[in-house]
């Protein structure tokens, strides 16, 4: 599992848009989406998938973006990638979807503030 988090300046539907447009594509798609309010901060959770033809793997990304006013919370957890019944070893899928996504947050001034990957 790959996870990380990032901070920075924005609007949370927006930020939202804006990794769904950068993330959906080839052999990726948003599988769910849940907007909400928690007392005064927006937030949106969405998990994308993205199966990757070259090793036969699927992995999912789950990303919650929360924050008000122009501040802005993004975690997201990578997970999966790995093949067979009994030794789930992984070729890196998940650690390619969360470093795309962290990619996108800094190409937006985002600040990575932790990170960890773990297959």
């Amino acid at each position: 599992m790959s996870y990380g988090v990032a901070v920075g300046k924005g609007d949370v539907a927006e930020i939202s848009k804006y990794l769904t447009e950068g993330l959906e594509g080839l052999h990726t798609s948003s599988v769910y989406k849940n907007v909400s309010k928690i007392g005064d901060e927006d937030v949106v959770l969405q998990i994308f998938e993205r199966y990757y033809h070259r090793n036969k793997e699927r992995a999912s990304l789950t990303v919650l973006i929360s924050g008000k006013d122009d501040e802005v919370r993004v975690e997201v957890a990578a997970s999966g990638g790995g093949g067979g019944m009994l030794f789930r070893i992984s070729l890196g899928a998940h650690d390619d979807f969360a470093s795309r996504a962290g990619e996108l947050l800094q190409a937006r001034d985002f600040k990575i503030i932790s990170s960890s990957s773990r297959n």
